[in-house]
């Protein structure tokens, strides 16, 4: 047996080679992982199941949830993966319920005898019934094919399927075959044509704000201290908004989280200043800080007209870690009694305002931070809001000149109404007393009074 030599001294030649490596401790477990798919260009996000393989998914911005990932780079499902559960009848197909280790779910196969192998079926009809399922060391199901072939599927006292062909008087256990998934059928057919951009590209916006976008992180992983479980906080790029999900193992699938404690946008609590300086007009205080929310190097400068902070750009001003410093206080804004300063114990930003009631500084509460992304919604709804303010103005002057045109349209009725009764008397004759015309007629009209009238005058 080989003896190290003294310290001090080589090993002799050839023995190098032959030496256990260094054991290097092994990494912690994580439950997400952050890639990137080198076909579809996608993020994504992997899940770590229990045997330590990570499953795929995908954030579909247009129908804001979680997917799984269709495409080669999915781990395959093998006949290890599943255990199955029950079986059932769906008309003349016999299903079998089987929990898909890689992707957390309940999933429903059939078996084909042609190609041996089992065949995810996805029928809305069928319904996973948690009562039927067999507990180990049972026969689930004995499966017969179109030529009398029987086979018999059991569960293992670990949960594994096992595979048995019976014959006539012995009985062949079976290797694992392939297991064709949805997942797997869509990763087929994928083709290289339908490779889409990670977020849409808007045209009508400037280059800064893009490369802003581009800068963004799809996925943040962080952890809720309140329902102590790491959730994805991952970003729409349709709707310029961070949605936040969290993992369930029970359902395999990914949730939102209403977590009340997590925020979806960046607060004063998020930002770490590390220095300030001038801005090249030497107009502004510059902040550098550090986002702990979106996991980026940003700048801010305080706006004391809305008392909070608001991101600026200022290429010219490139960070410097060498320039880092730890002083309590940041700034004073000449503008008003606030004074910037640093929490000496976790090194995050606090806004502190001179009470002269008090005669002592007082912590200020939080304000919402003034992103890029906050900035470029309120410029939208102002720009909406001047959009209908004119659209309401044009509307009136619409009604008003309509009601005019109505107006003018009613006058030239009534004079040309005028008119036609001038032309019509005078061509009818003038009538000498209109009103002794009036009580010439009782209300039957017949002419009493005239009658009466014209008797006396004949008497």
């Amino acid at each position: 047996m080989y003896a190290p030599p003294p310290y001090g001294f080589p090993p002799p030649p050839g023995i190098v080679q032959y030496l256990a490596p260094q054991v290097q401790p092994p990494p912690p477990t994580q439950q997400f992982v952050i890639t990137i798919c080198f076909d579809t260009r996608e993020n994504l996000i992997g899940v770590r199941r229990p045997n330590g393989i990570y499953y795929m998914y995908s954030y579909d911005c247009v129908e804001n949830k979680m997917v799984r990932h269709a495409c080669h780079c999915q781990p395959a499902v093998r006949e290890q993966d599943l255990t199955p559960l029950y079986a059932d009848w769906n008309d003349t197909k016999q299903i079998l319920f089987c929990f898909n280790k890689l992707s957390s779910r309940v999933e429903t196969y059939v078996y084909d005898f042609e190609s041996d192998t089992f065949e995810q079926l996805e029928d809305p009809v069928v319904v996973y019934n948690p009562t039927l399922v067999k507990p180990p060391y049972s026969t689930i199901a004995v499966l017969r094919g179109a030529a009398d072939q029987q086979i018999r599927i059991s569960k293992d006292p670990n949960g594994f399927m096992t595979k048995e062909m019976l014959g006539a008087r012995h009985t062949y256990p079976l290797r694992p075959s392939e297991v064709r998934t949805s997942v797997g059928r869509a990763a087929a057919n994928y083709r290289r044509e339908r490779v889409l951009p990670n977020h849409p590209i808007d045209v009508d916006s400037d280059a800064d704000f893009l490369t802003y976008m581009n800068s963004i992180a799809p996925f943040i992983v962080r952890h809720c201290s309140q329902t102590r479980q790491d959730t994805i906080t991952a970003f729409n790029y349709h709707t310029e908004c961070y949605v936040r999900f969290y993992f369930d193992a029970q359902a395999g699938e990914f949730c939102f989280s209403h977590c009340d404690c997590c925020s979806n946008q960046t607060r004063e609590r998020d930002l770490i200043p590390k220095y300030t300086e001038l801005s090249p007009d030497r107009t502004k205080t510059v902040l550098h800080v550090q986002n702990t929310f979106t996991g980026t190097m940003e700048k801010y400068c305080f706006n004391y007209l809305v008392y909070g902070f608001e991101q600026v750009k200022y290429p010219e001003l490139v960070y410097d870690g060498s320039r880092t410093t730890q002083v309590t206080t940041l700034m004073v804004v000449p503008e008003s009694r606030i004074t910037i300063t640093r929490n000496q114990i976790d090194g995050r930003l606090r806004v502190e305002v001179y009470c002269p009631i008090e005669q002592k500084y007082k912590i200020m509460s939080e304000v919402p931070v003034r992103t890029f992304l906050v900035q470029r919604k309120e410029e939208e709804r102002r720009l909406r809001g001047v959009e209908e303010r004119a659209g309401g103005e044009d509307d009136q002057e619409e009604d008003q000149e309509q009601e005019d045109e109505q107006l003018s349209d009613e006058s030239m009725d009534s004079e040309s109404d005028e008119e036609e009764d001038a032309a019509q008397d005078e061509a009818a004759p003038p009538e000498i007393f209109p009103v002794a015309r009036e009580r010439l007629f009782d209300s039957d009209g017949s002419d009493s009074e005239a009658s009466e009238s014209t008797e006396q005058e004949v008497d």
